[in-house]
């Protein structure tokens, strides 16, 4: 019988007449047990192996050896990885590498790059690491940010490790820079007036009002079609957002599943939404400024409209994201129990929203409520 070892597989030509693969699959706290291919061709056979190596992360031996650079490690790891993943995931993987990861250590022998290595990477992003936008958020990369990107290099070297390649990670006893964050900026009740006063000069009262009263974020916001609201129920589903990269706009899914979610308007905001929808041709709530409101907005272009707004209304620091956060404290101001908050703001869990908000917040304990309507009475004044 004939027999060829395939690397870390085999193949035979069976007695039946097929060839057949059969690859021997280990994972930890699993008995090892084999996958088997057959096909009328030692060709086909092969092709399949090779799929079933890429499916179960099969990495053969003679992939790897201590000398490779740092990129050809990735370039097999992508592979073998990619089955694993969503096509947003596998994008936001290689934006990463190849702006900020592989330009930097991408030419490094991979057993080279030690914890000081990836320690000092780290501070080089935190100083000079951004690529856009650096005059509307500094030169350095956000804490969270330089986070993603050290768990994506752990990844990638806890593959070797545990395929017995490496025998450290240098990812996992370096230093990231701490999740503190600087005290949050929200608005008071008098710089809402007057934000959102500055913001009818702009044509952009409904928008600013909505990202307010919802709490959306840019992407989402630009998201939204009227077939998404509906007024009749005071309900807006959020199930998607939108991107733009090399002048294109792109509707994806929110990532996570809690970030799929439906969120109760109150009525004073949905007479003012019905009143500025007669004056919308466009399928976008809040469409573009330019293509008679065929396309939608460039979320990035939310960020440099409320820049002018906050300088138009005399209000100092803040961002667009601002009126997230000043959206949590005031439901929590209003009774609105953490986990609804939670789940209207999109997040997995309640500790995130409790570690972000609960301490600005003015009242010594956060009592239950369960309607949206009771937590907005604050900002009642607001609407014209």
């Amino acid at each position: 019988m004939e027999r060829r070892q395939f690397g870390e597989g085999t193949i035979r030509l069976h007695e039946n007449g097929l060839w057949e693969g059969r690859l021997l699959i280990r994972k930890n706290g699993y008995k090892p047990y084999f996958k088997y291919a057959y096909e009328k061709t030692y060709e086909e056979c092969e092709k399949k192996l090779k799929e079933l190596k890429i499916e179960y992360e099969v990495i053969d031996n003679d992939l790897f050896n201590p000398n490779m650079l740092f990129r050809e490690w990735v370039e097999i790891w992508l592979v073998y990885t990619a089955s694993k993943r969503n096509s947003e995931t596998l994008k936001s993987y290689k934006s990463a590498l190849d702006n900020h990861i592989l330009p930097a250590l991408g030419d490094r022998q991979i057993t080279k790059i030690t914890t000081g290595v990836l320690e000092r990477f780290y501070a080089d992003l935190r100083k000079d690491g951004r690529l856009v936008h650096r005059e509307l958020y500094g030169t350095g990369l956000s804490v969270n940010m330089v986070r993603t990107i050290h768990k994506l290099i752990t990844a990638v070297f806890a593959t070797a490790v545990e395929h017995g390649f490496l025998r450290n990670n240098p990812g996992t006893k370096a230093k990231i820079p701490d999740t503190y964050q600087a005290s949050k900026r929200i608005f008071s009740s008098n710089e809402l007036k007057k934000i959102l006063e500055a913001s009818k000069e702009f044509e952009a009262y409904e928008l600013v009002l909505f990202a307010l009263c919802t709490a959306v974020d840019r992407g989402e916001l630009c998201a939204l079609r009227w077939q998404d609201i509906t007024l009749s129920r005071n309900e807006v589903r959020i199930y998607q957002t939108l991107r733009y990269d090399n002048k294109s706009y792109t509707l994806t899914p929110v990532l996570k599943a809690s970030q799929n979610r439906k969120i109760m308007l109150s009525n004073r905001l949905v007479k003012i939404l019905r009143n500025y929808k007669k004056n919308s041709n466009s399928q976008w709530i809040f469409p573009g400024v330019f293509g008679n409101g065929e396309k939608p907005r460039n979320p990035d272009t939310i960020t440099t409209l409320f820049k002018k707004i906050l300088e138009k209304a005399g209000v100092e620091g803040g961002s667009f994201k601002t009126l997230r956060d000043t959206y949590a404290v005031i439901c929590l101001d209003n009774g609105m129990d953490i986990r609804t908050l939670s789940s209207i703001l999109g997040f997995q869990n309640v500790k995130t929203a409790k570690s972000s908000y609960e301490k600005y917040t003015t009242l010594n304990k956060v009592v239950a409520a369960n309607k949206m309507e009771g937590a907005m009475t604050s900002i009642n004044t607001l609407y014209s």
